[in-house]
């Protein structure tokens, strides 16, 4: 239908019914066995396939005016035989949502699909390298659009009065845009261009919207950020270095959005590299193509890049291999997963990975569990940091080292094993770990850092292998409810503020070989009570109990107490008491009857001038019954291991004035009204030589189910031991 007859034909079809459309609606020549479409009924409606060949002769392009005013079709499919679409092709298909132009077309003519008002999604072929001028203009539901890298021209008002286009991307093949291409765009924010900057004719962004930005992805062309560019901003997308004739990418803007594909060359020279994270927590990227050129990624190069779904590494020259969505390097080093934070419930790593790199796994924040392989032996910086919904994850025996910031902000972790064959727990490496409760440490480890478990405030229980020598500053401050803790005999030093802010620590036991505890190792363990040490007082910094609980005891053994002071003393805040066994080896010392047994036998024992007279009676008298007799005698006197051991036991009594002192003779009487009286008073003592006398009151005294009962209130001046006398 020709342009002269388009009103009087909308008005005349408007009332008739609509056709499904066909081939049969499609008009064509023939010239030289190649087809021309030159119509279409304007009353063809719904999806139309515009068929490769037509009676036997392949269809080769769209004439000027072919499709107009065909106000009923909603999508139309160009055979992969088309290689040119003429102007005004599709003019005022107002009802066309779609189009797919094959990369077979290699111009798409003037106005061609001008006024397509519902025309939201277009795909170019790769074979285009010319839009003619209005090509889409008018074409307002339209939001973005990528042009292929095959044009080389934008033509005199290609896309203007798309008022809803927001985005579109120009390839580095573009020179030329022409007037008032982009005009009265008034929603178009951000134009990405690949390469340098075109030739640019008058208006071409005239009226986009305030604020519109040029992406400037590879080139200074456009100047530097902030500048104007034909009336946009500028905004550098990539940040690079040039070393030897290669460019390094060191830096992707946060303003980058979408699709992004990394140019081949930069200002002549060629992009070999991507240094680590040039590209991490780029939330806005959906998608990344790296070019041939490049030969080495750096470890977690696409860290947190929450929103990418894919990346293409081009050519097979990169060193890195593509497993189940992870990147390796040739050494087979795990190095980052994509897309980073959208990694499903769970990951098995191949056997073919011997370490997980630096910031491999970091913000993967739906990954639940994870298989990680006999075959790693490291596990690098980060690897696992912020995978807040890791709950369960293996570490296998061929790990050396967990570096630091390892597990950092796995807030879901709730426990883990760590084998024997680590032999280093960094910095921070559990930091934060607020659902960890158990965790057992192999005795292979040696050494705890840096805070590696601050803040672990669900943690209950904590297992130190006997290969750890030190603990690190911080290790376990703030691990509100941690109980107790042994720390084993390996253990040499306890750094500063180690335990810190525990508040649900109520007793500790340190091993014999700590020799120094670190300043406030303990402040604020508020329900502290008892910390038992197996060794001698070890050197302290300051403060290293500091707001324990009220009347903590440093529990020493006997070989121990001199080294802290002595009985009852402070030491470090602590006041000084003995282990219950050893209380317990005191209160079963011989009675001074049983002394006194032991002395008699002793002094009864035959002397040699008594069996120098058995002897001589013997020798007078050698009868066997006699002899006998001797024999036995002598047999059953005691050895010198046992007298040993008797006199070893008196000299460790205590001694016949300290056990008067400590006790009361007991006397029962009638008083002078004659009735029986028992006269109880009590003796107390804080060093077990001293006791003195303990005044009673009237109102602890009672009678309980026949008994005689006493209640008084503990005393605050240190006394432990107490005696009842009846007089």
């Amino acid at each position: 239908m020709k342009p002269l007859q388009a009103l009087l034909a909308l008005f005349a079809f408007a009332f008739l019914p609509l056709n499904a459309a066909s081939l049969a609606d499609l008009t064509y020549t023939t010239t030289d066995e190649e087809v021309t479409i030159t119509d279409c009924n304007e009353a063809a409606a719904g999806e139309l396939v515009i068929p490769d060949t037509i009676g036997g002769n392949p269809v080769t392009s769209i004439g000027a005016f072919a499709f107009s005013n065909c106000t009923s079709l909603t999508s139309i499919t160009i055979g992969n035989g088309v290689t040119e679409i003429g102007t005004y092709a599709f003019y005022t298909c107002s009802s066309l949502t779609s189009i797919t132009i094959p990369d077979s077309v290699t111009s798409i003519g003037a106005a061609a699909f001008f006024r397509c008002t519902s025309l939201t999604s277009i795909t170019i072929g790769n074979g285009v390298t010319s839009i003619g001028r209005s090509a889409f203009q008018s074409c307002t539901s339209l939001t973005s659009i990528t042009i292929p890298d095959g044009v080389t021209s934008i033509e005199n008002g290609a896309f203007s009065v798309c008022t809803s286009l927001t985005s579109i991307t120009i390839p580095d093949s573009v020179t030329s845009i022409g007037d008032s291409a982009f005009g009265s765009c008034t929603s178009l924010t951000s134009i990405t261009f690949r390469g340098v900057a075109p030739t640019v004719g008058a208006n071409a962004f005239l009226e986009v919207a305030d604020g519109a930005v040029a992406y400037a992805v590879g080139s200074l062309s456009f100047g530097e950020s902030g500048d104007d560019w034909n009336g946009l901003t500028v905004e550098r997308i990539l940040r690079w270095t040039t070393t030897d004739g290669e460019v390094t990418i060191t830096r992707c803007s946060t303003l980058a959005t979408g699709e992004l594909v990394i140019p081949d060359t930069i200002e002549g020279k060629p992009v070999t590299s991507i240094a680590s994270q040039a590209f991490s927590f780029r939330t806005n990227l959906t998608s990344i193509t790296i070019p041939d050129s490049v030969t080495s990624i750096g470890a977690g190069a696409f860290a947190g890049c929450s929103s990418l779904t894919t990346i293409e590494v081009g050519g097979g020259n990169v060193n890195y291999t593509d497993v189940n969505g992870v990147l390796f390097n040739k050494e087979k080093t795990l190095l980052h997963s994509y897309p980073a934070g959208k990694t499903g419930d769970n990951y098995t790593i191949p056997n073919s990975v011997t370490s997980i790199g630096n910031v491999a796994f970091r913000y993967c924040i739906s990954l639940t569990s994870i298989t990680i392989p006999d075959s790693v032996t490291s596990i690098g910086f980060a690897a696992f940091g912020g995978c807040t919904s890791l709950t369960n994850i293996t570490i296998p025996d061929g790990v050396t080292s967990i570096g630091i910031y390892t597990f950092l902000d796995c807030t879901s972790l709730t426990s883990i094993t760590i084998p024997d064959s680590v032999t280093s727990i960094g910095s921070f490496a559990f930091f934060s770990c607020a659902s960890l409760t158990t965790i057992t440490i192999g005795n292979g480890v040696t050494s705890i850092g840096y805070q590696a478990f601050y803040a672990c405030t669900s943690l209950t229980s904590i297992t130190i292998g006997n290969g750890v020598t030190s603990i690190g500053v911080g290790s376990f401050n703030t691990c509100t409810s941690l109980t107790s803790i042994t720390i084993p005999d390996s253990v040499t030093s306890i750094g500063g503020v180690a335990f810190v802010r525990c508040s649900s620590l109520t007793s500790i036991t340190i091993g014999n070989g700590v020799t120094s505890i670190g300043a406030q190792a303990f402040n604020g363990c508020t329900n502290l009570t008892s910390i038992k040490f197996q060794g001698d007082a070890p050197t302290v910094g300051n403060d290293p109990f500091r707001d324990v609980a009220d009347g903590a005891v440093a529990l020493v053994t006997i070989e121990a107490l001199s080294s802290f002071g002595g009985f009852g003393a402070d030491w470090n805040g602590l006041t000084v008491s003995m282990s219950l066994s050893y209380l317990n080896g005191l209160s079963q010392r011989p009675t001074a009857e049983q002394l006194a047994t032991v002395e008699a036998e002793r002094d009864a024992r035959p002397t040699q001038a008594s069996y120098d007279v058995v002897e001589a009676e013997r020798d007078a008298r050698p009868t066997a019954e006699k002899l006998a007799t001797v024999e036995a005698q002598r047999d059953a006197r005691p050895t010198a291991e046992q007298l040993a051991t008797v006199e070893a036991e008196r000299d460790a009594r205590f001694t016949e004035e300290q056990i008067n002192a400590m006790t009361v003779d007991p006397t029962v009487g009638r008083n002078a009204a004659g009735n029986m009286q028992v006269d109880i008073s009590f003796i107390h003592s804080t060093d077990l030589e001293t006791f003195t006398p303990f005044a009673l009151s009237p109102d602890w005294v009672s009678v309980v189910d026949g008994k005689i009962t006493l209640q008084f209130p503990p005393n605050d001046d240190d006394t432990f031991f107490y005696r009842l006398g009846v007089q």
